[in-house]
């Protein structure tokens, strides 16, 4: 969402001066409302999925709480979370709509003592919270993948020690290309009132482009650091050798009856590659 829609209405605004969002009050408290939703949805669902890792390497090593790890890597439970954080970052970020309006073309928050309420909140929950929680959380499950190495029937899979990586890269490069674009927010929406350079302009505008780089990145993060996802990707693109086998296996069909048999197997063979892409995400 962010790379699509969210680049999209940045570059009506800053490439082609479609300013509606500086002209239209409704406008301006939606975008900015849903804007910011997608932000800190994204933020802690990635906190939850290092969250769920760790969990799954605290499982592997037999502790006591060993049932307590197995219930928050279920997909019951997974799926609740997404749920809950999903109507907590709706209704957390209700007070954007109120209070959000347009001063001196610029959409954003009521100038006085909300304004630096709302710097302060999104400073600590969108620039500083989520970064030291995934940090702290993948340093943990560093640690307790050292000791499960020690173990002589290490019970997690080659398979999940790529997907820990993948995790892991993903909060890095999630806290080192948010984090720029948040601390300008707060140092430019501070000057606002004040005569904005156009260094400041330049400066937003280019951690806002590398703000929106991070969901651009995510597919080649996951090939350059996990084996699993590469394989998948390759298998993927060798989908024209199976297309290459239909004329063939068309012409067997016109001079047998077996024509439903010949569909059952090819329906199973992809559902079982569904299956199997479905298991490893």
């Amino acid at each position: 969402m962010n790379l699509t829609i969210g680049l999209f209405m940045w570059s009506l605004t800053l490439g082609f001066h479609f300013d509606f969002e500086y002209q239209i009050v409704n406008y301006c408290k939606i975008r900015r409302y849903f804007t910011h939703v997608n932000f800190l949805l994204s933020s802690c669902l990635l906190t939850m999925a290092s969250i769920n890792r760790y969990a799954r390497v605290r499982q592997a090593q037999m502790t006591r709480h060993r049932q307590r790890y197995i219930s928050l890597c279920t997909h019951q439970t997974t799926y609740t979370t997404i749920l809950l954080i999903t109507l907590f970052c709706l209704i957390v970020n209700l007070h954007i709509p109120i209070y959000f309006q347009i001063n001196q073309q610029e959409c954003y928050a009521r100038p006085g003592l909300y304004r630096l309420l709302f710097d302060i909140y999104f400073l600590i929950f969108y620039a500083i919270l989520p970064p030291m929680s995934m940090i702290a959380i993948n340093l943990a499950t560093v640690v307790q993948i050292r000791n499960i190495k020690r173990l002589v029937h290490p019970t997690v899979s080659r398979r999940e020690y790529h997907l820990i990586i993948l995790v892991i890269m993903h909060s890095i490069t999630n806290a080192i290309l948010t984090l720029p674009f948040t601390i300008n927010k707060f140092v430019y929406y501070s000057l606002v009132d004040s005569n904005v350079s156009e260094n400041s302009r330049f400066a937003f505008a280019v951690t806002l482009l590398i703000a929106f780089m991070n969901p651009g990145l995510s597919f080649f993060l996951y090939t350059l650091t996990t084996q699993s996802f590469r394989r998948e990707f390759v298998r993927a693109g060798a989908h024209d050798d199976i297309t290459d086998d239909i004329p063939k296996r068309n012409r067997q069909l016109s001079q047998s009856t077996n024509h439903r048999c010949w569909m059952q197997e090819l329906i199973d063979h992809h559902y079982r590659r569904y299956i199997k892409y479905m298991t490893f995400l």
